[in-house]
């Protein structure tokens, strides 16, 4: 057995050295520009609240991190920005959010490397000063923890409230004061504040509750009752750093639900092997070192140290780990981030029993050491050089510094971070549940309005180019970027449509990373730095070849300003239809149909399907039935599966009293809408109006059945009177007089019955 004499690794300068070592290998370099992809959660959504609005409208992560990161570039914004806040959000919300991103991540590293002092404080409290050292130096070095830590993610924070709550449940062990208690739940609700899985943290809490107790009386009534308290610290923490998970209910339990189904039973994010063995064979293998399973497993076993209560705090809060990574689909190996610390204390434990035999523990040290101090000093390396996705972006601005059309195969992550539409046009949904779309056309027009932005790319598929290639001569050029890497992989389609295309592509430049394909990468999470066999890797990302094609068309390609000028100007015309100003709605879209940019680049399918039904609503407001016409037809033509603009034709041309063509749409409009009740009565009162009886008591009897209405039945009653069928009339009018005895057609009807009575 130990005999532990508690002094804290931090008293000293050996233990702050090694904090500053694991806080050397975790900074984050300016480079590479480029983000991970969740972090533009770190940039959407604290903008969001920057706006008074702390509602996220997003639920895949808790709040708590959010709002830190929504507090930190207020200061910033305060203390270094001249713009005013609204451009200031404008511009990082869909140009360029690198500023924002640079202070996430050194957040982020800081809090890693904190989470090493706690976990030194920990080790030392179970083994000793020289325990506390080995633990911190291990964390410090580990892979499966630094390699994260430079990004702007959840996991980082939830790792080191994960670990501050471990460490205070060490402490109810040890002394069992309620102080700790408390403080460990509290901690246990941050963690799960950060992430939700982290929320485990509160396990080993409850069980170092247990274990303060003389075993005699663990399974008493007053020790479980001891366990309301942590539980109820936990979550008070949660709730009031993340408050809208209850004042939003039911948009958390949606997203809630979805991302468990996601990443514990889809296989979207799932390795080639069972999640267990992909841990072991893959992410522990490189995040511990190939030393890292058995020294672990050694020191769990090792017979001389024997086994003391505080430490199955620490055994209880990795088994719970464990269980949920083995047992979830996704094996992103930055989930491990709360394990880690977990796993350097246990570490330790052997090595603290070897510091009498200084000489097996430096052994011990350098097989465990040395594999991840390579790895990581390789891995800051190569995120402090070159990326070959920043080689390529200062190419392309360079060659073409106000944009240009191109391709990328094949989509995903990886690419070459550029300002493109398909990337402003997905934020504009958040941004709007944030600051509401008044906001959005004015941020819109402060950035048309604003300083020159960067060049705008517009990302094409390879279909949609083909389907355009060929058309006319041509006329200026369309680029390619073609990434190679063992990370990306073309679909089945867009590899034969690749190899009808590729012949005739003009290389231009190439950006090569080294040996890519002989480098270990972490397959599931798209982070483009090798986990291990760096030798041959030059740079991070993938290799990059642009090539050019030939451009089909006439149009101009938008700049950045006019492409936020066009929106601004079609949310402007948006705007003047709810108020019924028909004519300057009018004149904002013809300005827009008038553009001589290509109208699908400069918006999503939605938008411009909004645009064109809001025109013919304009122009038939006007009086102008031709020209509604026209614009209803074009909708439909953008939104084949929408029956809005037959619908609006079919009532147009009823006011005017032309019931054919009126038919004509409302027949349309019903074969996309089949039960949509109020396009079946309209049509039925057209066929009547016709005379084409049968098809409008059909029509009317599936809508009576869809939803009874009283106006839906008198029609139907006339018109089972027009056709000569009275005994139907009377039965329809039987049950208008019985859904709706007061309406003032069925009393009228009624009087006149008994008159002629």
């Amino acid at each position: 057995m130990l005999n532990i004499r508690y002094t804290s690794p931090l008293k000293d300068g050996l233990g702050w050295a090694i904090v500053l070592l694991a806080l050397a290998l975790r900074w984050p370099f300016s480079s590479p520009e480029w983000s991970h992809v969740d972090e533009r959660a770190f940039v959407l959504y604290p903008l969001g609240f920057l706006g008074g609005d702390f509602n996220p409208h997003f639920f895949n992560y808790p709040t708590f991190t959010l709002y830190i990161a929504s507090a930190l570039y207020y200061v910033y914004f305060l203390l270094f920005s001249a713009e005013s806040l609204d451009y200031f959000v404008a511009y990082r919300y869909f140009v360029d959010p690198a500023d924002l991103l640079a202070i996430a991540r050194t957040a982020n590293t800081l809090v890693s490397a904190a989470t090493v002092a706690v976990c030194m404080v920990a080790g030392g409290r179970l083994y000793g000063r020289t325990g506390g050292y080995l633990a911190g130096v291990v964390l410090a070095v580990m892979p499966l923890h630094a390699r994260f830590a430079h990004l702007a993610i959840t996991d980082v924070a939830a790792g080191f409230f994960t670990a501050l709550a471990v460490l205070y449940g060490v402490r109810i062990a040890q002394e069992r004061r309620r102080g700790d208690i408390v403080l460990a739940g509290v901690c246990a609700g941050l963690a799960a504040a950060s992430k939700y899985p982290a929320g485990l943290a509160l396990v080993p809490v409850l069980v170092a509750c247990l274990l303060s107790r003389p075993w005699r009386e663990i399974a008493t009534r007053s020790s479980l009752a001891a366990l309301v308290v942590p539980v109820v610290a936990a979550g008070l923490s949660f709730v009031v750093v993340s408050p809208y998970v209850l004042l939003d209910w039911s948009a958390f339990r949606e997203s809630f639900a979805a991302m468990a189904g996601e990443h514990l039973l889809s296989t979207s994010h799932a390795g080639d092997d069972p999640a267990w063995w992909y841990w072991l064979r893959h992410n522990f293998r490189y995040g511990l070192g190939w030393a890292g399973l058995p020294v672990l497993a050694l020191s769990l076993l090792w017979p001389s140290t024997g086994r003391r209560r505080e430490e199955w705090v620490v055994i209880a809060a990795v088994a719970v780990f464990v269980l949920l990574l083995f047992s979830a689909s996704s094996v992103f190996m930055r989930y491990a981030q709360p394990l880690a610390p977990l796993l350097a204390i246990l570490l330790a434990r052997s090595g603290a029993a070897l510091r009498a035999r200084r000489g097996l523990l430096a052994i011990c040290l350098f097989l465990l050491l040395a594999e991840p101090l390579h790895t990581i000093v390789q891995q800051r390396s190569l995120l402090g050089g070159e990326d070959t996705r920043e080689q390529a972006q200062q190419w392309l601005v360079e060659r073409v510094p106000q944009g240009q059309r191109y391709l990328q195969i094949p989509k995903g992550a990886g690419q070459i971070p550029m300002l493109r539409s398909g990337q402003i046009m997905v934020r504009m949904d958040p941004f709007i549940n944030s600051y509401g779309i008044e906001q959005m056309e004015d941020s819109f027009r402060l950035l048309a309005e604003g300083p020159e932005l960067p060049g705008l790319f517009v990302d094409w598929t390879l279909e949609n180019y083909r389907q355009r290639a060929g058309q006319g001569e041509p006329n200026g050029e369309f680029l390619v970027c073609l990434y190679r890497h063992p990370l990306v992989r073309m679909t089945h389609q867009d590899s034969l449509d690749w190899a009808e295309i590729e012949g005739q592509v003009e290389w231009l430049a190439e950006f090569n990373a080294g040996g890519a394909t002989d480098a270990a990468f972490d397959r599931v999470d798209w982070h483009f730095v090798p986990i291990g066999d760096f030798a041959q890797v030059e740079r991070s990302g993938p290799d990059i070849r642009i090539g050019r094609l030939p451009w089909y068309g006439e149009e101009e390609l938008a700049t950045s300003r006019s492409f936020f000028g066009a929106y601004s100007l079609l949310l402007v015309g948006n705007k003047a239809v709810k108020e019924e100003r028909w004519g300057e709605a009018v004149a904002a879209y013809k300005a827009l149909v008038d553009t001589p940019y290509l109208l699908n680049e400069l918006f999503t399918v939605k938008y411009l399907y909004q645009m064109f039904l809001s025109t013919g609503q304009s122009l038939a407001g006007l009086g102008d039935g031709e020209g509604a016409e026209k614009a209803w037809l074009r909708a439909a033509d953008i939104s084949l599966g929408s029956a809005d603009p037959y619908f609006h034709l079919g009532s147009m041309f009823a006011d005017q009293k032309d019931y054919k063509r009126s038919a004509e749409y409302y027949i349309k409009a019903a074969d996309l809408e089949p039960n949509d009740v109020i396009i079946l009565f309209n049509l039925g009162v057209v066929l009547l109006e016709l005379g084409r009886l049968q098809e409008c008591i059909a029509v009317l009897e599936r809508a009576a059945v869809l939803a009874p209405g009283v106006d839906t039945l008198l029609k139907l009653t006339v018109a089972y009177g027009r056709n000569g069928q009275p005994d139907q009339a009377r039965a329809a009018f039987a049950r208008a007089r019985a859904l709706g005895p007061q309406h003032p057609q069925v009393v009228a009807i009624a009087r006149a019955m008994a008159q002629q009575r």
